[in-house]
């Protein structure tokens, strides 16, 4: 059991660090017209069906091609809980009488699902990676403003084959607002958060297993697209004790208007106090984090920040945190 948990940890990694890496190749590439959207839908598989929602980035690359990295939530099937982040590359026709615009997209998605088991602790956090297939619909109703359809097909070798259907609104700047963003944000950000740590066991929704979470954030910009953060937590007092540790991450973001940025990130998470689990087992002190960052500019010093981290880790912990806070940068 050891072996095969430390072969899901190993995959996780695996695949985020793809993510990572093909997220980096296509910000080297932007040049203009990238686009950000937020959906909502359903996920249907196996015969049933649960709610779905999905954040999505993308960006031109060369002519009628485009590339997207998206955090998708499939929501609660029967015995899954299933979520992840995925990487497509787009084949784009020209807009249709300057309105529409059709697409279709493939690549391969990471996904973390937590599942019900027949023996104690009942569930398992489970990682591995799937294909993601998806046709969509554009409606581009004023200069940045659109509504946007996704029908995606999941194909997960092992586990449910899934399809979502979405629908959502976006917003993308146009080549003026690039070329008129507000003087980049200094070199240096300090950030102070507060927020919720939800762990991912079968039972979260009925137990309640939440805790409250502070800390503080040094973030520094190594190039335009390049950051690197070391972060402290507290994860307070939930169902599994209390949780300090070290968060230290490298990022990819990139600015998609005047006051807008988006990141994702991925790196390492140290605890400096170990816990039982619910198998009764001490917890690994060491786990993988991967995130997402929306950031939003106040003043040209002070920015306002949301982030998302999944912990996964080899012995069923994984734990979503989500902070939100007030950063102040300086240095140029």
């Amino acid at each position: 059991m050891s072996h095969k948990k430390n072969q899901r940890g190993a995959r996780a990694w695996a695949a985020w660090l793809y993510v990572v890496t093909a997220v980096a190749l296509l910000l080297r590439s932007s040049a203009h017209a990238d686009d950000l959207a937020v959906l909502l839908g359903r996920t249907y598989g196996e015969g049933q069906d649960s709610y779905a929602w999905q954040l999505q980035y993308r960006q031109p690359l060369v002519g009628f091609l485009d590339a997207s990295f998206s955090y998708l939530n499939e929501g609660h099937l029967f015995h899954h809980q299933r979520d992840g982040g995925a990487v497509q590359l787009w084949a784009v026709t020209p807009r249709l009488w300057e309105r529409l615009e059709l697409a279709l997209g493939a690549g391969p998605y990471a996904y973390f699902d937590t599942q019900y088991v027949p023996r104690p602790p009942w569930y398992r956090d489970y990682h591995s990676i799937a294909e993601i297939y998806t046709g969509s619909l554009t409606y581009y109703a004023t200069q940045h403003w659109f509504a946007r359809l996704n029908v995606s097909e999941i194909h997960a070798p092992g586990n449910v084959d899934t399809r979502q259907v979405l629908l959502g609104v976006g917003y993308q700047p146009d080549a003026a607002s690039h070329s008129s963003v507000m003087e980049p944000a200094g070199l240096n950000q300090l950030e102070a958060f507060v927020g919720r740590t939800s762990e991912n066991n079968y039972y979260t929704s009925y137990d309640n297993d939440t805790s409250e979470t502070y800390g503080v954030e040094y973030r520094r910009a190594l190039t335009d697209h390049i950051e690197l953060s070391g972060a402290w937590l507290s994860e307070a007092d939930g169902t599994s004790g209390r949780r300090n540790g070290a968060l230290a991450e490298i990022w990819l973001a990139t600015q998609i208007s005047r006051r807008l940025s988006v990141g994702i990130g991925a790196g390492p998470y140290y605890a400096f106090e170990a816990y039982r689990g619910d198998d009764g087992q001490r917890a690994a002190r060491l786990a993988g984090v991967a995130s997402m960052t929306v950031g939003w500019r106040i003043t040209r010093s002070l920015l306002a920040r949301v982030a998302w981290h999944r912990g996964f880790t080899h012995d069923d912990q994984d734990r979503d945190i989500i902070t939100g806070g007030l950063a102040w940068s300086w240095g140029h």
